[in-house]
């Protein structure tokens, strides 16, 4: 989850607990189709081109991970 807080600070923060921000599994064009939301402890990934947590989990290690140039 760590790798999921390091994007989030590249993310649009709409409120207290919630961001959009472009979804990491499929780099799709939009910079808002992915939405995080942080309830009870827990965050929620709803991508809406259909990602699932898990690919988008898997995809922000791979981001994070990649050496920058």
């Amino acid at each position: 989850m760590n790798d999921l807080l390091t994007l989030l600070h590249a993310a649009d923060k709409l409120d207290s607990g919630r961001w959009l921000m472009r979804c990491p599994a499929h780099r799709g064009a939009l910079a808002s189709s992915l939405e995080v939301t942080l309830e009870a402890g827990r965050y929620h990934l709803v991508c809406m081109c259909g990602c699932a947590p898990d690919q988008i989990l898997e995809a922000a290690r791979r981001a994070i991970s990649r050496p920058r140039e």
